[in-house]
C-alpha cells in the first residue's frame, strides 16, 4: 500500500505508482469523497464529450452545408488556378547562363 504526508497546507502528494496506474498527469482534475468515517475515496474526473461543448467561441456566423460545399470547392478552384499560374510562370521564364532547372 502506497502512503504520504498530509502538509501543513493540507496537501498531499499522490504516489508515483498510484500516478502510473490512474494514467494521471499535470493539471489532472481529482474528486474527494468520504466513504465511512475514515475513507476518502480520490477519483480521477475524466473529460466528457459534453464537457467540451462550448469552449469554441460562436462567431454568430452559421452556414449550412451547402453553403460549406461551396466554399471549400471555392478555395480548392483558386489553390488549383494559384499553382497553374505559377507553373506556366516556371515554364515560360528562361534559366539563367549557367543554372539548372
Amino acid at each position: 500500500m502506497a502512503s504520504s504526508t498530509l502538509t501543513s497546507k493540507g496537501q498531499v502528494t499522490i504516489p508515483a505508482e498510484i500516478r502510473r496506474q490512474l494514467r494521471l498527469e499535470v493539471g489532472a482534475k481529482l474528486d474527494f469523497a468520504v466513504a465511512g468515517t475514515e475513507q476518502i475515496v480520490v477519483t480521477p474526473r475524466r473529460a466528457r464529450l459534453e464537457d467540451l461543448f462550448g469552449i469554441v467561441p460562436n462567431r454568430g456566423r452559421k452556414l449550412t452545408i451547402r453553403q460549406m460545399d461551396q466554399a471549400i470547392g471555392q478555395a480548392a478552384a483558386a489553390r488549383d488556378r494559384d499553382r497553374d499560374e505559377g507553373q506556366d510562370r516556371d515554364q515560360g521564364q528562361a534559366s539563367p547562363p549557367g543554372s539548372v532547372p
